[in-house]
């Protein structure tokens, strides 16, 4: 296809597409790429092949007709046309504004907070050493005993 039979066959192709109630996003899924991809071929910008894969996913193919390319509804297996009717509303979704982009700001970073520990040094120093001996059992037992201990005197 040439740039200008693309063009014309894209800008079909997606007015189809919206006939039938498809948005670019949902025709881009269904031909297996992004949106911007859908735009392009609109614009008749793409390879042959990413046009033949959004044709099938309007169930179309491009052939040639009477020496000219042209877009074959696979249903009929006459050349596509748009109806003469409204088409159907395709539902997008709000744009959003984009932010205007401020200077950066730069950020103070707060000094580390000091948080005074629940458990005294001796504990945290038992607490590791039972750690690093893997001894679980004897862990365990200290852990209940100090939680025990804590809600005691809360």
């Amino acid at each position: 296809m040439d740039a200008k039979e693309k063009r014309v066959i894209g800008e079909l192709m997606i007015a189809i597409a919206h006939e039938r109630g498809m948005s670019q996003r949902d025709l881009a899924s269904r031909a297996g790429c992004g949106q911007p991809t859908i735009s392009n071929v609109k614009k008749g910008v793409g390879s042959d092949d990413r046009f033949e894969s959004v044709a099938n996913a309007i169930e179309c193919t491009i052939g040639l007709v009477d020496g000219e390319c042209v877009l074959i509804d696979q249903l009929s297996g006459e050349p596509a046309e748009l109806d003469d009717a409204e088409p159907e509303k395709v539902e997008s979704k709000p744009k959003k504004a984009s932010p205007k982009k401020a200077a950066p700001r730069k950020r103070r970073k707060a000094p580390p907070k000091k948080v005074e520990s629940p458990i005294s040094e001796a504990t945290l120093k038992y607490l590791t050493w039972a750690a690093e001996q893997s001894d679980i059992e004897d862990l365990n037992v200290f852990l209940i005993r100090l939680v025990g201990e804590h809600l005691a005197s809360s």
